[in-house]
């Protein structure tokens, strides 16, 4: 199904560059940014207010296409949110939101005084800490004790055990690396 949305997300953009002249947008999956001078507003009748033009020109190819969207999604300013990742055009910075990241120390905190975890537990919490790589990508290196040890959980579960419940040891290294991660 993500090769076809592609295709048909392709054919749009295709569509609003070269039908519609809108230029300059830029795509991730299914979230769509680009960059318009302060002065360049058009009011979107929808939503009732004043819309950065190419923003609301786009809308209005989708709502043509029948192409539904949300109205808290359609963000504009010098600080926008770009899957799920705060960019700062004034500085040219990205970093994660405060929410996200207080909430992924808080985890990592909490894992960092324990004694073991479910491998499903580690699981989550790598996925979670290698998306704030995206960020921060020279902290790699604190999370090479957690993998180790989830790779050797994950290669002996107890008998009548499913992989995903075998059990972690948090050992005194991986405790410090979290904490160092923090």
């Amino acid at each position: 199904s993500q090769q076809l949305f592609t295709a048909f997300f392709s054919l749009v953009l295709w569509i609003a560059e070269k039908i519609f002249q809108i230029t300059d947008i830029l795509s991730y999956v299914d979230d769509n940014f680009s960059w318009e001078y302060e002065r360049n507003k058009r009011f979107y009748a929808p939503y009732g207010k004043y819309l950065p033009s190419k923003q609301a020109r786009l809308l209005g190819l989708w709502d043509m296409l029948g192409i539904p969207h949300k109205e808290n999604k359609q963000e504009f300013g010098e600080v926008l949110t770009i899957v799920g990742r705060e960019i700062d055009l004034r500085t040219s910075r990205m970093s994660m939101p405060a929410d996200r990241m207080t909430k992924l120390l808080a985890r990592m905190t909490e894992f960092a005084t324990r004694q073991e975890a479910s491998l499903s537990e580690c699981q989550k919490l790598q996925g979670d800490v290698n998306w704030a790589f995206g960020v921060n990508p020279l902290l790699k290196a604190g999370m090479t004790s957690l993998f180790a040890e989830m790779s050797v959980a994950g290669k002996s579960p107890k008998e009548g055990r499913s992989r995903s419940k075998a059990k972690v040891q948090l050992t005194r290294q991986v405790c410090d690396d979290l904490k160092w991660l923090v």
